[in-house]
C-alpha cells in the first residue's frame, strides 16, 4: 500500500516540483506501477495502446477534497503522442493533457518536445503557467515547473489553449480509496518510462454522521443536509448496515455548495417521497457543487416541473445510485437545466415524463449551457410520458452536449419506450451526442436527432463498438457498430456492486463486441477488463 509521505521526502524523490506552499500540510503519495509506457499499435494521433496505471492507495483523510496536484518524472520524445488523465476512486476523472500543441486538422502530433526525467512536472489550479507555454513552445526539451491543466489539442483549437480545473472536477469526491495516473501513447515509434509518480491531496477533514432514518431531527439526513457548509462530507453509521428507507415528507433542503453525500449503498438505503404534497427529492442550484453517491432515490413526484427525482442547475455528480419510480413534466428520473451532470455506476428506472422520462439534459435562454457525462449507466424501463431513456434538447440558441459511454439503454418495459432523442430548437441552438460502447435496445428508435422551429441539425457523433436493435436512423456509421442485432436480456438484477442492470443472454450479438472507452477503471461490479460485453459492459464476460 501507498504511505502518506512528507513534502520533504517527496522533494527528494521528484526534485522538489515547486507546488505552492499551501500545499504543505497535505499528504503527499507516492505511486506504485511506474515503468515503460506502452508503445501504441500504430500510427497516430490518438492511436491510444495499453495504457501505463501509476496508483496510489490514499488513506488518512476525511471530508472532500480541498486540492489535488499530481506529479511524474517521465522521458518520453514527443510529448505530443501522450495522453495524460487522473482518475478518482469513484470514477471521476480529469484529463491533464492530450495532443499538446495540436491545432491543426490532419494527422498533426502536435509538440515535439521531450519529456526528460530531470525536469519534473506538476499540475496544480494555483498554477499562472498554461501546460502548452512550456510543452508546445517549440523548445527541444519541456521545462520542469507547475502548470494549469488544459482541453486536449486538436483542430481549432488555440495556442494556448483553455485551461481546465482540476478541483473543480474532484471537490466533492471522497479522497481515500485507489487513484489513478493513466499514461498513453497515441504514436507508434517513439517510447518512453515514467520514473515516479506523486500525488498530494488536501481533504476537508469535516464530516456529518446521519444516525437514523427518521425524516427529521438530529441525526437525520435533513438535519445533516441544513447544518452542511462547504467542505463537509455526509456520511451514514452502521446503523445502515441493514437496509433502510427514509420516508420523506416534505422537501429536503437544497443540497448546499462544496457537499458530498456517501451513502451506505443504493442496495441499502432508500429516500423515498412518503407522502403528498408533491415535491422532488434532491435539488441542486445553479452555480453550486455536489456529490451524491450509494442511495436509492425514488418516488419524487412534480407532475408540472422538472426533474422528479434530481433537478440540478449546477455541477452535479451521481454515483452508485438507483434513481426509480419519479415523475416530473420533464425529466422524469434527473433533469440537468443548464448545469454539469455526470451519472456515473448508475441505473435509472421506472421514471415518467412528457419531455424526457428517464434523463434530461436541457438548455435555454436562462440556464445557456448544459453538459452531460453518462458512464458506465443503465437506463431502463421508463414507465410514462414519452418513454424516452435520454433527452437532449438545446432551445432558443443555446447548448446542450452529451457523452454517453459503456452504457444500455433499453426499454424492456413494452414497446413503446425509445431510447436517445437529440434535439435541437430555434436557430442558433447547438444540441449534439458523443455515444460509445452503448448499447441501445428499444421498441421505437433508438437514437433520433431531429430540429425544430428553424434550429439547426441536431447531431450524433459514434466513436465505435455501439449496438443497436433498429437501424439508429443511420446514425451509428462506424465499422464496429453493430446494427439491427439482437439483443435479449435478462431482467434488471443486482449482479454485484448493489446496482441493478441487465445481463445479456447467450444468443445475444452484444457478447465480446465491446470495447471499455474513457478513463474507467471498472464496471458497476468492480471488476475490470476492456473487452466487455456490450449489453452490460461487464467483466468478465458472459
Amino acid at each position: 500500500m501507498n504511505q502518506p509521505m512528507t513534502r520533504s521526502i517527496l522533494c527528494t524523490l521528484v526534485m522538489c516540483l515547486s507546488a505552492p506552499a499551501a500545499l504543505a500540510q497535505a499528504l503527499v503519495f507516492v505511486g506504485t506501477g511506474t515503468g515503460p509506457i506502452p508503445d501504441s499499435p500504430g500510427v497516430g494521433p490518438r492511436n491510444y495502446g495499453e495504457p501505463l496505471d501509476i496508483s496510489f492507495d490514499v488513506s488518512g483523510l476525511t471530508g472532500n477534497i480541498t486540492n489535488v496536484q499530481p506529479s511524474l518524472q517521465a522521458n518520453h520524445p514527443f510529448v505530443g503522442d501522450l495522453r495524460v488523465t487522473l482518475i478518482a476512486p469513484d470514477g471521476r476523472s480529469h484529463l491533464l493533457f492530450e495532443s499538446t500543441g495540436a491545432t491543426a486538422p490532419g494527422n498533426s502530433g502536435g509538440s515535439d518536445s521531450d519529456l526528460v526525467s530531470s525536469n519534473p512536472i506538476a499540475f496544480g489550479d494555483s498554477s499562472p503557467t498554461n501546460w502548452w507555454s512550456a510543452a508546445a513552445s517549440g523548445a527541444a526539451q519541456v521545462a520542469g515547473g507547475t502548470y494549469r491543466t488544459v482541453v486536449s489539442g486538436g483542430t481549432g483549437v488555440s495556442n494556448p489553449p483553455p485551461v481546465t480545473s482540476l478541483i473543480e472536477t474532484f471537490r466533492t469526491a471522497a479522497p481515500n480509496g485507489r487513484w489513478v495516473l493513466r499514461v498513453e501513447d497515441g504514436w507508434m515509434g517513439d517510447t518512453g518510462n515514467v520514473l515516479v509518480g506523486a500525488l498530494t491531496l488536501t481533504a476537508s477533514q469535516r464530516e456529518l454522521l446521519v444516525t437514523n432514518a427518521d425524516d427529521s431531527g438530529a441525526g437525520s439526513l435533513r438535519d445533516a443536509l441544513s447544518i452542511a457548509q462547504s467542505g463537509d462530507a455526509i456520511r451514514f453509521s452502521t446503523f445502515f448496515d441493514t437496509r433502510r428507507t427514509i420516508f420523506l415528507q416534505s422537501a429536503l433542503p437544497l443540497l448546499p455548495d462544496g457537499v458530498s453525500i456517501f451513502g451506505p449503498g443504493a442496495d441499502l438505503l432508500n429516500v423515498r417521497r412518503a407522502t403528498l404534497p408533491d415535491f422532488r427529492i434532491f435539488e441542486l442550484a445553479a452555480g453550486a457543487q455536489a456529490t451524491i453517491s450509494g442511495l436509492t432515490i425514488e418516488r419524487g413526484s412534480v407532475p408540472a416541473q422538472q426533474g422528479g427525482g434530481i433537478l440540478s442547475r449546477g455541477r452535479l455528480t451521481v454515483i452508485g445510485s438507483v434513481i426509480r419510480d419519479n415523475v416530473a413534466q420533464g425529466g422524469g428520473g434527473i433533469t440537468n437545466l443548464g448545469g454539469n451532470l455526470m451519472l456515473l455506476r448508475s441505473t435509472v428506472v421506472g421514471n415518467s415524463a412528457n419531455f424526457g422520462a428517464g434523463v434530461r439534459s436541457r438548455s435555454d435562454i436562462s440556464a445557456p449551457i448544459a453538459t452531460a457525462l453518462i458512464d458506465n449507466s443503465t437506463i431502463s424501463a421508463q414507465f410514462g410520458g414519452d418513454l424516452v431513456g435520454i433527452n437532449v434538447i438545446a432551445q432558443q440558441g443555446t447548448s446542450s452536449t452529451l457523452v454517453l459511454r459503456n452504457s444500455t439503454v433499453t426499454d424492456t418495459a413494452g414497446p413503446l419506450g425509445s431510447g436517445l432523442w437529440v434535439i435541437s430548437q430555434n436557430p442558433g441552438s447547438n444540441a449534439s451526442a458523443r455515444v460509445s460502447n452503448s448499447l441501445f435496445a428499444t421498441g421505437q428508435a433508438t437514437i433520433t436527432a431531429q430540429s425544430f422551429d428553424g434550429g439547426p441539425p441536431a447531431i450524433v457523433i459514434t466513436e465505435g463498438f455501439n449496438l443497436a436493435t433498429d437501424n439508429a436512423n443511420g446514425l451509428l456509421d462506424r465499422s464496429t457498430d453493430l446494427l439491427n442485432a439482437n439483443a435479449p436480456m435478462q431482467p434488471l438484477f443486482d449482479n454485484g456492486g448493489g446496482i441493478l442492470l441487465h445481463r445479456p443472454l447467450l444468443t445475444s450479438d452484444a457478447l465480446d463486441n465491446g470495447r471499455a472507452t474513457g478513463p474507467r477503471l471498472s464496471d458497476q461490479t468492480g471488476i475490470f477488463d476492456r473487452v466487455t460485453d456490450l449489453q452490460d459492459n461487464q467483466y468478465p464476460n458472459a
